[in-house]
């Protein structure tokens, strides 16, 4: 890693110069007093480039960014990759594991950034299953299970149902683009047919002129929202998280409400067309004036949003109250789901563990208690029914007992079984054998990173020093 950080500082804090220094700068006398500290040079006698830093502040800069990029590359490097994650939550997910869902990256969380693995927010099913991306643990704190439960339920509101339900970002950009485009010519239609009438027959545009104001500043505000939106959903996907999938299902709502806003405005603009076209109708303004200009009010009325009317039909935003509504059932479901297959996985895994050593022991019923080992026999027998039963009841409450029942019979197992085979075995001094300690090096890498970001604290501080003096 240490030398990761020279590659970092030797790219980002030197300047090489093919057998001399061609900055005129640097040989300049210098201008005054404080110049003397800007300028510094380090040579490398042992390479045909020579190297130099020409600003001290640059330097500075230079070493806090290779510090930061070293530290970026420690963190990188504890991170699991998704496969591993994927082993250490299939005990959990078994049977299912045809139709769990996977984020493509890890969702960050609080301080931390999990693997996240669960059933659509469509099934029936559930289950969450998280994978801490630094320590590569499974996640059993609830706290952290539910921040993450939460963020993965938001995340497939906007991909399950938003985004298949055609109300997405996307789906309203063309619409309202149109309609910007169809106003702006109204607008200019509208201003030469009052030129030609509104003197000509006393008519009064004024609410219809405001009314097309009105529509035209709200498919702007419409358009920026989304374009808004856009961004967010863009620098989410960039970067899972909590926080930004909570801001993005948000302004979800907020673009929904700008949506509406629109279509009342739209209400309203062909509202003032009917009431200037009964204006005109029941004027005594002659044909064929009447009926063209009845005629050119109602070219005006159609500017492309029919296929938003569909909103009205089935407001999303309704439909998005339900689903929130929702939020908190699923989180609870999918965690207690997960602490039942976890609890049932530990019950199951430490009963076949002992299982077959404990019927072999069993069998042996009669050496056992020729050793004078009845009693110790009987309980551990006993201690064995019991974890069965609790086995067979298959149940959430069960599987607790049974993991506590499970160690309790190993404990029995392992003084009546020591005892037995010190009684048909003659005794022989056995050493305890080499066990291979931890091949985890994560400990080591940060280590070195911290020595590494104390190495360049050092020089730097040195740099700053020089500096002064």
């Amino acid at each position: 890693m240490l030398g990761v950080f020279s590659r970092l500082q030797s790219e980002l804090c030197f300047r090489p110069h093919e057998n001399e220094f061609v900055n005129t700068e640097v040989n300049a006398r210098p201008r005054n007093a404080a110049d003397v500290n800007v300028v510094h040079r380090l040579y490398k006698h042992d390479s045909k480039f020579h190297k130099q830093v020409l600003n001290a502040q640059e330097f500075n800069v230079c070493m806090r960014t290779a510090l930061f990029a070293l530290i970026a590359f420690a963190a990188l490097a504890l991170a699991i990759p998704s496969e591993e994650a994927a082993v250490k939550a299939a005990p959990y997910i078994g049977e299912d594991s045809s139709d769990i869902l996977q984020l493509s990256k890890p969702m960050q969380a609080g301080a931390d950034s999990y693997w996240a693995f669960f059933h659509s927010i469509l099934s029936t099913k559930k289950i969450l299953v998280a994978v801490s991306d630094y320590s590569g643990a499974v996640v059993t704190d609830r706290a952290k299970l539910s921040q993450v439960g939460l963020g993965v339920y938001q995340y497939g509101v906007i991909q399950e149902f938003l985004q298949k339900n055609n109300w997405g970002f996307d789906a309203f950009d063309g619409s309202l683009s149109a309609a910007s485009s169809a106003v702006a010519e109204n607008s200019r239609k509208l201003s030469d047919l009052r030129s030609r009438t509104e003197v000509k027959y006393s008519l009064s545009y004024a609410k219809l002129d405001a009314a097309m104001q009105r529509l035209e500043d709200r498919l702007v505000e419409a358009r920026d929202v989304i374009s808004n939106g856009k961004s967010l959903q863009q620098s989410f996907e960039l970067d899972y998280s909590t926080s930004g999938i909570a801001s993005l299902l948000r302004h979800y709502n907020t673009t929904y409400a700008k949506l509406f806003d629109v279509l009342n405005a739209h209400d309203n603009y062909s509202k003032a067309i009917s009431d200037l076209q009964s204006q005109v109708y029941k004027s005594s303004i002659p044909d064929p004036d009447n009926k063209n200009i009845y005629d050119s009010l109602e070219a005006l009325r159609d500017v492309g949003l029919s296929s938003l009317y569909s909103l009205k039909a089935n407001d999303p935003r309704v439909a998005l109250a339900h689903k929130n509504s929702d939020a908190n059932k699923w989180v609870n479901d999918s965690i207690e789901s997960f602490f039942f297959r976890k609890t049932r996985f530990e019950a199951l895994d430490a009963y076949n563990q002992l299982q077959p050593n404990a019927q072999m022991l069993l069998q042996s019923e009669a050496n056992v208690k020729s050793c004078g080992l009845a009693s110790e026999f009987v309980r551990f027998k006993s201690a064995w029914a019991e974890v069965e039963y609790l086995k067979g009841k298959a149940n959430a409450a069960a599987y607790s007992q049974m993991v506590n029942k499970t160690a309790q019979a190993q404990g029995l197992y392992n003084t009546l079984f020591q005892r037995f085979q010190a009684c048909i075995e003659p005794y022989t001094p056995t050493t305890n054998p080499y066990v291979a300690p931890s091949q985890d090096y994560s400990w080591l890498l940060i280590l070195v990173a911290i020595g590494a970001a104390f190495i360049v604290y050092n020089e730097w501080k040195k740099r700053q020093q020089e500096e002064t003096y």
